[in-house]
């Protein structure tokens, strides 16, 4: 009863269930032992002739039986314990990863070569609104229609063993909403090292790319106020010298007449002195209504065929000369700025034909491709040798090309003296030349 107790005792403290199987057969091999020299004595006995030296060898033979087994059953038992304590480690380990990956806070989703889902975490559940029994087993809903073939040719590099990292894109959520997210793709193996799925570990970036558009934003407004206050300097030089050459040469000139009348009261008569001042009056007048039209261009820039028609019918009110105005798919999304510079330019070629051309009538035609805006401006004026014009000495012409290169145009001047005048204004809309303009937008 004592040694059953202390048996029983050992049993539940001292050894595991593996232990005590093994010291279980440990007894039997000792009991078989046993029985065999028992048994081989018996036999030896009635044996008369069989020496002592020949009986020795019977036993030994019995013991090393006996230790052989012992040997074989230890081996067998470590072995058993070594697999039993990588299982154990294998089983934490699991619950450990398991545990990870349902407590990380960035959704994992295991997916078989073809497409399949076979595991997702947690976090994918909050994340994207669907149970795991929903999804899995089922080719993935998270990937747009028209990126399927870019998720294939992510699969195809994790399949040859590769690794894919910070890919961005974005999913769908169950209830159709949309997220930006950045994910890492890597190889599953099995046991034998051969690639059956891949790991997709997905992080939310949508907090990410609102601050990196915000950023973007007060990015691109820094360089649209630099921009809109290089475009102000620069219209304002502009404003500046155009004044300088037009209206201020009118009232210097106005200024010398009436200095050298006030010298000569007395001994001009009245009819010269009619004629000096109606000169005199005449230039103020020019001077003026270019004064006005400067500052009405400056304020009612607002669409191209808008300033066309108004610029062109205050022209033939002012100056008699007939017009013609023919658009061809007129755009109306230009920027201001673009527009601005374009108005200038046919402004300056107005005012050119105006002084110099005695002209009788001018048309103007705009051409518009998605591509390209041309603009001919033809006068039946009396023309001028373009190759003989100084364009350093004639303000009109340079200001004009002046303007047309600073918006990347190009333009090109026909004339025949006693025929007429045409111009030619080709601006090219590809974006490179517009950004430039669309950045000084308000």
């Amino acid at each position: 009863m004592r040694l059953s107790k202390s048996i029983r005792r050992i049993r539940n403290t001292r050894f595991s269930k593996e232990l005590w199987f093994s010291l279980k057969i440990v007894i039997i091999y000792i009991l078989i032992g046993i029985l065999y020299i028992v048994l081989s004595d018996a036999a030896l006995f009635r044996i008369v002739s069989v020496d002592l030296f020949f009986r020795f060898n019977i036993l030994m033979d019995s013991f090393f039986v006996i230790v052989t087994a012992l040997i074989l059953h230890s081996y067998i038992y470590h072995s058993l314990i070594t697999l039993r304590n990588s299982e154990k480690e294998l089983k934490a380990t699991k619950e450990t990863l398991e545990s990870f990956i349902n407590h990380t806070t960035d959704p994992i989703i295991m997916v078989d070569l073809q497409g399949t889902i076979l595991k997702v975490n947690k976090a994918f559940e909050q994340m994207f609104g669907w149970a795991a029994e929903e999804i899995v087993g089922r080719v993935s809903p998270l990937v747009h229609d028209e990126l399927r073939d870019e998720e294939q040719k992510l699969r195809q590099i994790v399949s040859s063993g590769g690794q894919v990292t910070g890919y961005e894109t974005i999913k769908k959520r169950k209830d159709g909403s949309q997220v930006d997210v950045s994910e890492t793709f890597s190889p599953v193996r099995d046991a034998a090292g051969n690639i059956y799925a891949f790991a997709n570990i997905i992080r939310d970036i949508t907090e990410r790319k609102r601050v990196m558009e915000e950023e973007r934003k007060r990015a691109e407004e820094a360089l649209k106020d630099a921009e809109k206050l290089k475009y102000i300097y620069m219209e304002r030089e502009r404003l500046a010298r155009d004044l300088h050459d037009t209206v201020a040469q009118d009232i210097a000139y106005a200024n010398m007449q009436l200095k050298f009348i006030t010298k000569r009261v007395g001994v001009i008569d009245t009819a010269e002195l009619r004629k000096s001042l109606h000169a005199i009056y005449t230039v103020l007048e020019q001077g003026f209504s270019e004064l006005r039209q400067t500052l009405y261009n400056m304020n009612h820039v607002a669409d191209l065929g808008t300033f066309l028609r108004d610029t062109l019918d205050l022209f033939e009110k002012r100056t008699g000369i007939a017009t013609n105005l023919q658009l061809e798919g007129l755009p109306d999304n230009l920027d201001v700025h673009f527009i601005t510079q374009v108005s200038r330019i046919i402004q300056e070629t107005l005012n050119n034909i105006r002084k110099h051309a005695n002209a009788t009538w001018v048309d103007i035609r705009i051409i518009y491709t998605k591509t390209q805006l041309q603009i001919q401006i033809s006068d039946n004026g009396c023309g001028f040798d373009v190759n003989g014009v100084d364009n350093n000495r004639h303000f009109g012409l340079r200001s004009i090309r002046e303007r047309c290169q600073e918006i990347k145009g190009n333009a090109e001047v026909n004339s025949i003296v006693d025929k007429g005048t045409q111009w030619t204004f080709v601006f090219n809309l590809d974006h490179s030349i517009l950004n430039q303009f669309l950045l000084c937008e308000k």
